[in-house]
């Protein structure tokens, strides 16, 4: 029999009489080794300048002696080690990225699963863009809520952003590496996992995108174009693309505390990505938010990380936030899809 009570905004299910809470209950972050001024990059002036003064953003990090699987292992076992993890005890592992893959095609899930030694654990892989980190939780909150032979999921992730920096092909939105493990399992401790809403506008679903596949074959041209990496093909949808970010970000966060009787002056904190400081200012005066519920020093002390910023700026309310109070944790990724996450500290 399966009972649902919520108490506080924390979602409590009971399968036969025992209490099941999902939480993200460990989180480790990884950031590239080499801190570098926007200023250094192999940039235009121009460019720099709009991310500074529209984007909020000054440094980054960047990583130029792992690859992108060297560091999210490093991160999945330096997790696992902290938390003193049974690796025979993770069922699910959920590999996600953003932009940047180590090979046009692989599975990630399965590589940290072998690497890891995790050898009882289904793996699979989300991309999402910068939203992937936010939809595997998800996964795996609706894994562990479907399946009581689940125990812990084991997300991981991570992008090289700078990879993408020399022509600066997906806007100018500057960014660093990182990479980032996650822990969610059955437990009393940690983020709460209590609601969510995810949405995708499919009006610009072509809006970046990367040469190759099976209709268009990697040929010299493209590799010398650099066309094979994800570019904004059509810039025209550009200002569209802006509008329907605003719109699409406040539709999830209203429809999320609608869904849970909230009002948006009962959340403790608002944490978004790491790219847009004027946007999600735009987003907190229309929602009546109060600026100091919306912390952004991580946009000029990081730059984008990709998928990897969910989990460095919730990491961060490690230090401050308090037992019962809420989290709005909300992202938007190529595709074009957009989440929205209510958490509840434990």
């Amino acid at each position: 029999m399966i009972a649902i009570n919520r108490i506080n905004s924390v979602l409590k299910i009971t399968f036969d009489g025992v209490t099941m809470m999902i939480s993200i209950s460990g989180i480790k972050v990884f950031t590239g080794s080499k801190k570098v001024l926007l200023n250094e990059l192999p940039v235009n002036k121009e460019i720099i300048e709009k991310s500074s003064n529209s984007l909020g953003m000054y440094k980054t990090y960047i990583e130029d002696k792992l690859t992108l699987r060297d560091m999210v292992v490093k991160v999945a076992n330096d997790l696992l080690v902290e938390k003193a993890v049974d690796r025979q005890a993770i069922d699910v592992v959920i590999y996600t990225s953003g932009l940047n893959k180590d090979f046009t095609s692989w599975c990630g899930a399965a590589y940290i699963q072998k690497e890891c030694k995790l050898s009882n654990a289904y793996g699979f892989d989300i991309y999402q863009g910068c939203n992937s980190s936010l939809q595997a939780v998800i996964q795996a909150n609706n894994i562990l809520k479907a399946n009581d032979y689940y125990n812990k999921v084991l997300v991981v992730g991570g992008d090289k952003v700078s990879k993408n920096v020399e022509n600066c092909m997906i806007s100018t939105i500057l960014g660093g590496d990182g990479a980032y493990a996650l822990l969610v399992e059955r437990s009393e401790e940690g983020f709460n996992i209590v609601n969510s809403i995810s949405i995708t506008d499919g009006r610009f679903a072509n809006f970046t995108y990367a040469l190759g596949g099976v209709e268009s074959n990697i040929t010299e041209e493209i590799l010398l174009d650099k066309l094979n990496l994800y570019q904004v093909r059509d810039k025209n949808l550009g200002q569209y693309v802006e509008d329907a970010c605003v719109d699409n970000f406040i539709s999830t966060i209203k429809r999320l505390l609608e869904k849970n009787k909230l009002k948006s002056n009962e959340i403790n904190y608002y944490v978004f990505p790491n790219t847009n400081k004027g946007l999600y200012l735009k987003i907190l005066d229309n929602l009546n938010i109060p600026l100091d519920k919306g912390d952004f020093d991580n946009i000029k002390n990081y730059g984008h990380l990709g998928c990897t910023d969910f989990a460095l700026n919730i990491k961060k309310l490690c230090d401050s936030v308090k037992t019962g109070e809420k989290i709005v944790a909300s992202s938007m990724g190529v595709g074009l899809s957009w989440s929205s996450v209510l958490f509840s500290y434990l």
